[in-house]
């Protein structure tokens, strides 16, 4: 009787342990769905605002002056209102938010080669990170390498400024947003700065030390949330840039 009642008891017990599994199972399976659908919905969004920046881009187009200084990039870019704080030069900011090195080389031509630049400002990477399948530091640089090269062959006389990757802010400061720079670590963009400050043919800004704090982090007083600057950060990198594009002109 004694052994009947313990067989019966660990039944029991296997049983409501399979069931637990299965529920915690189930669960994961759904947060993986949703996961899933939340970040095709996320790629959804970015794909058709990509579409229309580079079909705005092809209409800006038309009324460009040949021969001006383009900003080119992701999100950096896309905010820095070159407008405002390049007076006196000609400007156009050719910014996607949320680009990647792949979008980029998608859209040269409306982005950059259409407007035949004498100079290009270059700054992108940082979302290959969290939005390349299967991003390394090595595949950025890649494919920064092939942006620059596809410039050169397209447009010879095109001076490129190349700027390293900025820093982000992974802090527990009440002002970081730890989803906006969750896959971006400090030490894989200074893997990407320490491969694409050798390519040739550029002129490298190696703006991302002159960014750092004391704990090696993006300065607090630069960004919005740990991965964009805000004001006073362009404020800052547009005397660094704004020198160097005085430096090329003068070579000329």
């Amino acid at each position: 009787m004694l052994a009947t009642i313990i067989v019966l008891s660990i039944l029991v017990v296997l049983l409501i342990t399979y069931v637990i599994l299965v529920s915690l199972q189930k669960k994961k399976d759904t947060d993986k769905a949703y996961k899933k659908g939340a970040d095709d919905l996320f790629s959804a969004i970015l794909a058709n605002g990509w579409k229309k920046k580079v079909n705005d881009f092809n209409e800006y187009n038309k009324c460009v002056n040949k021969g001006g200084i383009i900003f080119v990039g992701d999100s950096l870019t896309d905010n820095y209102n070159v407008y405002e704080y390049y007076k006196g030069y000609d400007v156009y900011n050719r910014g996607i938010g949320g680009d990647t090195t792949i979008g980029l080389l998608k859209r040269m031509n409306e982005s950059v080669y259409d407007l035949k630049p004498s100079i290009v400002v270059l700054l992108i990477g940082i979302n290959d990170f969290e939005l390349v399948e299967n991003s390394t530091p090595e595949t950025i640089y890649q494919n920064i390498s092939k942006i620059v090269s596809e410039i050169h062959k397209n447009l010879p006389d095109t001076k490129i400024i190349l700027e390293s990757l900025y820093p982000v802010n992974k802090s527990d400061n009440f002002k970081i947003d730890q989803p906006s720079v969750m896959r971006k670590s400090n030490s894989k963009i200074n893997e990407v700065n320490e491969k694409i400050k050798d390519i040739p043919g550029v002129y490298y800004l190696n703006i991302h030390d002159l960014l750092l704090d004391d704990n090696k982090e993006l300065k607090i007083e630069y960004t919005m949330e740990g991965l964009h600057v805000n004001t006073f950060g362009y404020h800052f990198v547009t005397k660094i840039i704004k020198d160097k594009i005085e430096e090329i002109k003068h070579e000329a």
